[in-house]
């Protein structure tokens, strides 16, 4: 797959994405219903690609476009009830930047493809349960090349996880920029990140919290320049 005709194509696809976008919030309805729909979406993205019924090149065309809907789904329903289709316009150059990662993904499943772990009969899926704040995180804290989303998968199932690194973790990072942009519009001036205060907070989150009350967009959402990845669950409040 070819990224950079990809990325220029979206130019052209933008208002059909948005409307997608859109779609999939609505028919969602919350940051749960769309971290399950994605979690079912990465399971059969993965299903396809290894039942011989879709290419690489159409499989990562399509984490692409469930990334890019997926993302700003999330946006579109943290920015519910104050513009949220123009709060998803505006982060649309953002999220499309968040595409990049996969063409290191795509040269490591590649070579995945040319092992022998590919024709391996045995998987079970790894699907993400939507109740579980901390899916797949380590007990022992985070900042271990094990928790980083960029690590070449092995197996089947660490296809799937790497996936759903993309497409499902990420949603509750999402709804928070598009809450963060609609209590700005809504007239509030300050923010403040808080933990879950145990032990796998990571540090940069607790730096985050320890600034306090700081000017609203000041301080980056959950999942933004942290150690959590994709997997942080702070939370953020505002006055």
């Amino acid at each position: 797959m070819d990224f950079l005709s990809y990325v220029a194509g979206l130019t052209k696809r933008k208002p059909e994405i948005l409307k997608q976008v859109k779609d999939v919030a609505e028919k969602t309805k919350t940051v749960e219903g769309l971290e399950e729909a994605m979690s079912k979406m990465s399971s059969s993205l993965v299903s396809a690609i290894r039942e011989g019924k879709i290419n690489s090149s159409e499989f990562f065309r399509s984490i692409a476009d469930q990334l890019l809907i997926g993302s700003l789904a999330a946006v579109h329903l943290g920015s519910k009830g104050s513009k949220p289709d123009q709060t998803v316009e505006a982060e649309f150059p953002y999220a499309v930047t968040r595409l990049q990662p996969l063409s290191k993904f795509y040269v490591d499943f590649l070579h995945f493809q040319n092992s022998d772990n590919f024709e391996e009969e045995e998987w079970g899926g790894t699907s993400i349960n939507a109740d579980d704040e901390y899916y797949g995180m380590d007990e022992d804290g985070f900042g271990s090349e094990g928790d980083d989303p960029s690590a070449p998968p092995a197996s089947w199932g660490g296809v799937e996880q790497r996936v759903n690194r993309y497409l499902t973790t990420p949603v509750y990072g999402w709804y928070n920029r598009g809450e963060m942009r609609k209590n700005s519009r809504l007239g509030y001036k300050e923010m403040r990140r808080v933990t879950r205060k145990d032990k796998r907070v990571c540090p940069d989150c607790v730096s985050y919290e320890q600034q306090g009350w700081k000017p609203i967009g000041s301080l980056p959402s959950p999942g933004v320049e942290c150690r959590c990845y994709d997997r942080c669950r702070c939370f953020i409040e505002y006055r």
